[in-house]
């Protein structure tokens, strides 16, 4: 994929048009309406893994670091924010990871602000295969996965350079519009924020018992 927050823009075919859904779930975290943790999605060209990730690898460490190493020439270090591993795994951060014949080729994660309010973060693409729709297929997973958990309002912040305008493109054709600072940030010429309401989770009535 491509990094989508200071870490790098996509191309732009990956900020026209929408995301292709995701299949059926590999895995169960469907209890209380919750979406699937694991799936198996579709990009332009390609299907990806996407699954939860809750404990460190070497290849996916690898795959961060050189997320922040792509952010270096996007912003002096006080205005670059993008997330260190260890803190990905912390309590509060949902963060995912999709992969192609079991190596990391996309990731993203939510990461609470506050109640019923998500960060999207760290989203970034293998350089290689950026173009393929993979940063669009990770951010409907994400989008699906915050709605179906009842979160009604995710945030972002990504570049205000030229350099991030097809990232800027590609949450705008999700409905993300800009914004101002939410949670923690404050206002910065090296930072673009944007927000989107997420419609309520679809309630699915208890079976009634006698």
């Amino acid at each position: 994929m491509l990094p989508l927050h200071h870490g790098g823009p996509q191309r732009p075919e990956d900020a026209a048009g929408t995301s292709l859904p995701c299949s059926g779930p590999a895995s169960a975290d469907t209890r209380a309406g919750h979406t699937s943790e694991t799936r198996l999605c579709d990009a332009d060209d390609m299907s990806i893994v996407i699954e939860r990730v809750e404990t460190a690898t070497p290849a996916l460490a690898e795959f961060l670091v050189a997320h922040h190493a792509e952010l270096e020439h996007t912003a002096p270090a006080e205005s670059r924010h993008a997330l260190v591993f260890e803190r990905l795994l912390a309590p509060g951060v949902r963060l995912f990871a999709g992969s192609v014949d079991g190596r990391p080729v996309a990731t993203g994660a939510l990461a609470a602000v506050e109640d019923g309010h998500e960060e999207l973060k760290s989203m970034r693409t293998d350089p290689a295969l950026r173009g393929q729709g993979l940063g669009r297929s990770m951010l409907t997973f994400l989008l699906a996965d915050a709605e179906a958990r009842g979160i009604r309002r995710l945030s972002l912040e990504t570049g205000s350079a030229e350099f991030f305008v097809p990232a800027r493109a590609m949450y705008a054709a999700a409905g993300f519009q800009e914004c101002g600072p939410f949670g923690r940030y404050l206002p910065d010429p090296y930072s673009t924020f944007m927000t989107l309401t997420l419609p309520a989770a679809s309630v699915i009535p208890a079976p009634r018992t006698r």
